[in-house]
């Protein structure tokens, strides 16, 4: 099990599947902005978040991430940001754009032209 320290809720969780790999499960909360925030405290909660996130991931390849990035402005199925969504949602997409996996399936669904994306 792996915490990170200071202003930063995240936990790592690796376990074995029945085949023997290794498989690790990070789960994070980032509060939204709040009177009791200031606003630099905030934004350096934020930045320790995706160093820490980006570490993590950097160790481990196989990884499930889970959590509650407060990020309302990012639609994950386009994969993009929408109007006025600030820097904090443009870096956890970044984040995730750059380590997710895409895989395209052939479904019978669409056509054989047509691919479905499983992310």
């Amino acid at each position: 099990m792996q915490y990170d320290e200071d202003k930063v809720e995240v936990m790592g969780v690796t376990i074995k599947t029945e085949d023997w790999k290794k498989r690790k499960i990070i789960v994070t909360y980032v509060p939204p902005k709040t009177n009791t925030w200031e606003t630099e405290e905030h934004k350096d909660m934020q930045r320790e978040v995706i160093k820490c996130l980006d570490n993590m991931i950097r160790r481990d390849r196989r990884i499930l991430l889970v959590g509650d990035f407060e990020c309302k402005k990012v639609n994950w199925r386009e994969m993009e940001v929408m109007d006025n969504a600030g820097q904090w949602s443009e870096k956890v997409l970044q984040l995730t754009m750059v380590n997710a996996v895409d895989q395209w399936e052939s479904t019978r669904y669409r056509g054989k032209k047509n691919h479905c994306c499983l992310t």
